[in-house]
């Protein structure tokens, strides 16, 4: 009876250590983060500016009228406001995984810390490499789409047909696109560590081929402005995800010691 009450005890007083562990983490993770935002904000105008080279590029090639407008008086605030964020979300990231290895590593044996800690610095080269894909490539493609519909004076159109982007709607969308891509390139990391960690089967991967195939355009159709261009821009990078991440799985999992 006195031993069941100390296990009790015992058990209660971990729960309460690892609640004020997680606790401390997500203030530390949310203080970076409002220090970031702080710094970000500063420089919000000029984060805008970065965002805004695709479509300044796309309209010196195309013509336009090469300017953004708001409509609404707090559309310029609140677009800094969510680029300040956005660019904090950026900065924050490094930190924020940190902060959840620093959580997990206790937990975690010697071989499973020698995996993992690897795939904490592959997600952030991943998720790099997936939005400077957006940025210098995607977009730009599905700019140069959209601009596409635009007309001159001298076409047979009555009047001229003209781009007059909004900042919060151009805002939105570059953000979205670009965290999409670097969101999607986090499915190797999800899938060879499910494998790693005998979640799933890398036959169980192989015959998921065709819905994952299917899923990937469903999946690109919701995140991407509704067209097929961009549609396939995004699935189709998806599923060579899914296909590469089969083939490291298959490597995983014959040495897979845990």
């Amino acid at each position: 009876m006195k031993n069941n009450i100390e296990n009790i005890h015992s058990e209660k007083h971990t729960i309460l250590f690892h609640f004020k562990e997680l606790r401390k983490r997500l203030l530390l993770s949310l203080l970076f983060f409002g220090a970031a935002f702080l710094l970000t904000y500063s420089l919000a105008e000029n984060i805008y500016d970065l965002l805004l080279i695709p479509l300044e590029n796309i309209m010196k090639s195309t013509g336009g009228t090469n300017r953004v407008i708001f409509t609404n008086l707090s559309d310029g605030f609140m677009t800094y406001l969510k680029t300040a964020m956005f660019g904090a979300f950026f900065l924050s990231i490094p930190f924020i995984l940190l902060q959840l290895w620093m959580f997990i590593s206790p937990a975690l044996y010697k071989e499973e810390k020698k995996f993992i800690v690897p795939m904490i610095f592959s997600s952030i080269f991943l998720f790099l490499i997936g939005a400077l894909l957006a940025y210098k490539i995607v977009v730009p493609t599905i700019w140069k789409f959209f601009l596409s519909f635009q007309t001159s004076a001298i076409s047979n159109t009555i009047m001229p047909i003209e781009l007059e982007a909004h900042m919060s709607h151009y805002f939105s969308l570059i953000t979205k696109m670009i965290t999409s891509f670097g969101l999607i390139f986090q499915l190797p990391i999800f899938i060879i560590s499910f494998v790693k960690f005998k979640l799933v089967k890398v036959h169980t991967l192989r015959k998921g081929r065709k819905y994952f195939f299917l899923g990937s355009f469903v999946f690109g159709a919701l995140l991407t402005p509704p067209d097929i261009i961009s549609q396939m821009i995004l699935a189709i990078p998806l599923y060579l995800l899914y296909e590469l991440s089969i083939s490291i799985s298959k490597i995983i999992s014959k040495n897979t010691r845990f």
